[in-house]
């Protein structure tokens, strides 16, 4: 028979062998050593000063000293000497500098567990199954970077698969986000894990974000539009209308008003002031130049783009005439009242034929009525007044302009038969000679009604 075991290589106590002891001792030896191989480290070369009884070395490629020449074997300090054990496939031995398990492969000592490959289920402190192959039980999982970076892929086979992660209380399912059945990436919402809402939906196909809170779209963004089909609440939104808090959004009826209005510092038409509601000061305008008149005004603009804008003024003072005015491919037009049943009649003026004052004029005096009309046409007139049987002068209430071409006088006699009634204007255009004549040609007495048509202007 042979003289050692074939695996171990444990010598055998021969027939008549003498110290049998020194052989069985021997075996002893190697079995304390290589049953529950621990190995102060792999891959020493260099023998240790003080080595404890006991001590295993995994050598390495190159030893040196007394282990020269036994590289890749076991060094075993008996307590007097190193013994070298060469390791066969498939021993395992636990490094402990390194606090790691080892395996040989017949050539060398590899990490048992540096690379898992093909491993049907794996659980860690629970219980993996077909359906969840690899399990974890743990307060938290660390994914950590090997390099820059750390990117974890959840893949499907097509594009009308899933993967998702879908996240769970007490193993009901109430948020779940990912690729479901599509390309688009969607986050997903259930109360009781049975009914599920799109809440969320980023689509690449259409370059779209959606937002569904209750599974109705509600907001659609898209790189030219945001479409919201719900009301803004909230502080970004004006509380009231008198709200001014820098980047809110109006609400209806808000249109910014709030703060003070800015003072103007310049013409109102001037580019560089732009659409709003401004307020000019004569200490900050010269008056006429840029605005209607001089005084303070409360001034809305609007700009279209540069050279062209409408502006509306309003006098501060009370009862005064509103403006507006506009400017046009850069050249500023002339202010234009806007008349209201403030300012229709009043006192008429106007320059050319432009009128500058009310559209109406109306007055009496003991002279008559008149009434004065802005294109410059006037009506004086006068009623049952009694003259004759001598001419007599008939002051207008109103004078008519010099130099017009005629003003025509007629009159009516509310007590005779009147042939003709005789009128001659003076040349002040202030009054005019006035005689009444009976139907047999001779002057009289009468009450009569006279109107005068002409210009004021």
């Amino acid at each position: 028979m042979p003289d050692t075991s074939p695996r171990l290589s444990l010598p055998y106590l021969q027939p008549s062998q003498a110290q049998k002891h020194v052989t069985h001792n021997e075996a002893l030896q190697r079995l304390d050593a290589l049953v529950q191989l621990t190995v102060v480290a792999i891959g020493t070369e260099t023998p240790p000063a003080d080595p404890a009884a006991g001590d295993i070395h995994a050598l390495g490629a190159a030893p040196t000293g007394a282990w020269a020449g036994a590289q890749g074997k076991l060094a075993l300090w008996d307590g007097s000497g190193w013994q070298f054990i060469l390791p066969g496939e498939g021993w395992r031995a636990y490094d402990l500098s390194a606090q790691k398990a080892y395996v040989h492969t017949g050539s060398g000592w590899s990490a048992e567990l540096d690379q898992i490959q093909n491993v049907d289920l794996v659980g860690i402190a629970t219980t993996a199954d077909a359906g969840n192959r690899l399990a974890v039980a743990s307060a938290g999982s660390l994914f950590t970077h090997a390099g820059a970076g750390h990117q974890l892929k959840v893949n499907k086979a097509s594009a009308g698969d899933t993967a998702s992660l879908l996240f769970q209380s007490d193993w009901t399912g109430h948020a779940e986000m990912g690729l479901a059945g599509d390309i688009a990436f969607a986050i997903k919402t259930s109360a009781d894990g049975s009914n599920w809402s799109e809440t969320l939906r980023l689509d690449p196909a259409s370059g779209t974000i959606g937002l569904a809170p209750s599974g109705t779209v509600r907001a659609t963004l898209s790189d030219s539009a945001l479409q919201l089909d719900a009301p803004l609440t909230g502080t970004a939104v004006q509380a009231d209308a008198q709200d001014s808090t820098p980047g809110r959004v109006l609400t209806v009826g808000g249109f910014g008003l709030g703060a003070h209005l800015p003072d103007l510092s310049g013409d109102v038409f001037a580019d560089g002031v732009r659409t709003g509601f401004h307020f000019a000061r004569p200490v900050a305008n010269a008056g006429a130049a840029d605005t209607p008149a001089s005084g303070d005004w409360y001034v809305a603009k609007l700009t279209r783009q540069t050279g062209e804008a409408v502006a509306l003024a309003i006098p501060k003072a009370p009862d005064q005439a509103l403006w507006w005015g506009g400017k046009q491919g850069g050249a500023v037009g002339a202010w234009r009242r806007v008349i209201d049943t403030g300012n229709v009649v009043g006192t008429v003026s106007g320059t050319g034929t432009a009128p500058t004052g009310a559209v109406l004029e109306h007055g009496e005096n003991a002279n008559g009525y008149y009434t004065r009309f802005a294109d410059g046409t006037q009506i004086c007139w006068r009623r049952n007044w009694v003259i004759g049987p001598g001419v007599e002068t008939w002051i207008f209430p109103a004078v008519f302009g010099g130099g017009q071409a005629t003003i025509s006088v007629t009159g009516t006699s509310t007590s005779v038969s009147v042939a003709r009634i005789v009128t001659g204007l003076s040349s002040s255009y202030q009054d005019a000679s006035i005689r009444v004549w009976d139907k047999d040609g001779n002057g009289t007495s009468a009450g009569i009604s006279l109107i005068a048509v002409g210009r004021w202007t």
